[in-house]
């Protein structure tokens, strides 16, 4: 898999060659996936079968994570008529924070936290009609076996063309969710072209990468690069 990226100023010129290994872990059930739809009270007014149709709502949360890594899940919603939704949580875990605007829970658990949380449920509202996932649970845990291995060749020259003399090191980002990628691991050292990102559970994770000088200019991130740990 080859990633590649740039900076609207031409600063810096970033190519990966990502391989992508795991070992195989039991998959934990984290449920999820399904959606219920009912109506919910507007202001007295009743559903408008045919006319208003209800919200969608999709995703697979991760099952598990190890405690100090950040979990993110953003369910996938929309509505028919365009509506602007709204979400809520059930049973949010103490460690997370909610966004009820993107149905976003994203959270870092602590050693304090290993532990399962259960029954956890968000739902996305149009005013008229809410829709539900499949309730989940998400197991806080001390270590994990599974691992991803990224290989690049470091990038020898600017996107203007010129030679690129102070290449200082690379920052690897990854998450749970595609477009959120909190977890950083910094490489400040130019000679290095392989990084193992261990200590995960199963599960997919997404991964972009950049390049940095020693001024600090930084490329754009990568092309994501998708890894699922079974």
């Amino acid at each position: 898999m080859q990633l590649c990226t740039t900076t609207p100023k031409g600063a810096l010129w970033f190519c990966l060659l990502t391989s992508i290994s795991a070992f195989t872990l039991a998959a934990c059930d984290g449920g999820g996936g399904g959606a219920s739809a009912s109506p919910q009270s507007a202001g007295g007014s009743s559903p408008q079968r045919g006319v208003d149709r209800p919200p969608t709502i999709s995703g697979a949360p991760l099952a598990a994570i190890v405690y100090g890594r950040t979990y993110t899940f953003v369910p996938t919603a929309a509505d028919p008529e365009r509506k602007q939704l709204t979400f809520n949580i059930v049973n949010k875990p103490d460690w997370a924070r909610f966004d009820p605007l993107s149905g976003m829970m994203e959270g870092t658990p602590q050693a304090s936290d290993v532990r399962a949380y259960d029954d956890i449920k968000i739902s996305a509202s149009d005013g008229l009609y809410m829709v539900s996932l499949s309730s989940f649970s998400v197991d806080v845990i001390p270590t994990a076996p599974g691992s991803i291995t990224v290989n690049w060749l470091p990038p020898t020259e600017r996107a203007d063309g010129t030679p690129l003399t102070n290449l200082a090191g690379y920052n690897l980002r990854w998450g749970t969710a595609l477009g959120h990628y909190p977890n950083l691991a910094s490489i400040p050292n130019a000679g290095v072209a392989t990084y193992v990102i261990d200590e995960l559970a199963p599960g997919t994770y997404y991964l972009v990468a950049t390049a940095y000088d020693n001024y600090g200019v930084e490329s754009e991130y990568s092309n994501v690069a998708i890894a699922t740990i079974s």
